[in-house]
């Protein structure tokens, strides 16, 4: 059974017809219709719309790419606390 919150990442507005769903590590990419127009949505956000299919889908991929970088990120464990001690890291 999904929760409300993972229920919800996939609900597409209202007069929108689904093109695809990218999935990528931060969650899920989806190109919707509407009209003429294009929309690349992420959390259920518009983030980008485009005139045709093609450069759409073009839009979505590299949105996923750029959200799967690790550099756009705040501290993680690898760059916390400088240089690592070694293999296995700090504590052993």
């Amino acid at each position: 059974m999904k929760t409300f919150k993972e229920f919800s990442l996939n609900i597409i507005p209202k007069g929108h017809q689904m093109v695809k769903i990218l999935q990528s590590k931060q969650g899920e990419v989806m190109v919707t219709k509407k009209g003429n127009e294009f929309n690349i949505m992420f959390d259920n956000q518009t983030v980008d719309t485009e005139d045709n299919e093609r450069d759409a889908m073009r839009s979505a991929r590299n949105f996923v790419q750029m959200m799967s970088k690790g550099k756009l990120t705040g501290a993680n464990s690898s760059n916390i606390g400088g240089k690592r001690a070694g293999k296995g890291g700090y504590f052993k």
